[in-house]
């Protein structure tokens, strides 16, 4: 999808791009059963601490990610819960929402959210709710680094259900039955077959556009109309 290094400077920038591309590659392709116990530690960490969002949210949002992007089924499982029960405990105070300046903990849980979405669309419908109760909830905060992560939810969860793009980024091919002498450490490493990649697209199902269409529906609609009352000098 793109990114941005704004409020990195050049040392962090590059420890961000290799931490990344490194945790990509161990998660992608990594065993079923080591993929389960490196999710379960990264779950275990992110959900049992809060750190500042510039630096430190934006490594750990991308470990999510990469955990998401590898198998977003069990890692939505695990993560989009968990951080849209926080924020929804900590927002439903309408004091909160008003407030210029929102604590670590809150920018920690919606950093996370909004980057571990960027997944298969599929993946999101089970969540679909408490997705939709979140953007409620965070597209009009007052503080400006809440409603840009709350922006930035609302665009990855867009582009997760309506685009098109490859969903396994994987060197080798997974047997298609269960093989005890599989083992993928053997193939780290090795190039994959050109003539036999069996690329994996992923082509916006009825249910994802519906969920796309939904929430547009929902946020979308209210926008246009304070434009347009605005243009016609009418109270916003």
């Amino acid at each position: 999808y793109g990114r941005s290094d704004a409020g990195l400077n050049h040392e962090e920038a590059m420890m961000e791009v290799g931490l990344l591309s490194t945790v990509n590659v161990v998660m992608q392709q990594a065993s079923p059963a080591l993929f389960d116990e490196a999710l379960k530690k990264m779950f275990r960490f992110v959900s049992g601490s809060f750190f500042e969002i510039r630096v430190a949210g934006r490594y750990a949002s991308d470990m999510c990610r990469a955990a998401a992007k590898a198998d977003p089924e069990k890692a939505l499982k695990l993560f989009v819960p968990h951080f849209c029960r926080m924020l929804k405990a900590r927002l439903a105070n309408e004091d909160v929402s008003k407030e210029e300046h929102l604590d670590n903990e809150i920018l920690w849980n919606l950093k996370l959210l909004s980057e571990v979405v960027r997944c298969n669309g599929i993946a999101l419908l089970p969540h679909k709710e408490s997705l939709i109760e979140v953007l409620r909830l965070t597209l009009h905060l007052k503080c400006k680094e809440g409603a840009d992560l709350g922006n930035n939810l609302l665009k990855h969860i867009l582009k997760a259900l309506t685009l098109i793009y490859n969903i396994d980024y994987r060197s080798y091919v997974m047997p298609e039955k269960d093989d005890e002498d599989f083992l993928p450490i053997k193939e780290w490493g090795q190039p994959g077959n050109l003539d036999d990649l069996r690329l994996k697209w992923h082509v916006p199902s009825k249910e994802e556009k519906e969920f796309a269409a939904e929430v547009l529906e929902k946020f979308l609609g209210g926008e246009l109309d304070r434009i347009k009352k605005h243009i016609s000098g009418d109270e916003m």
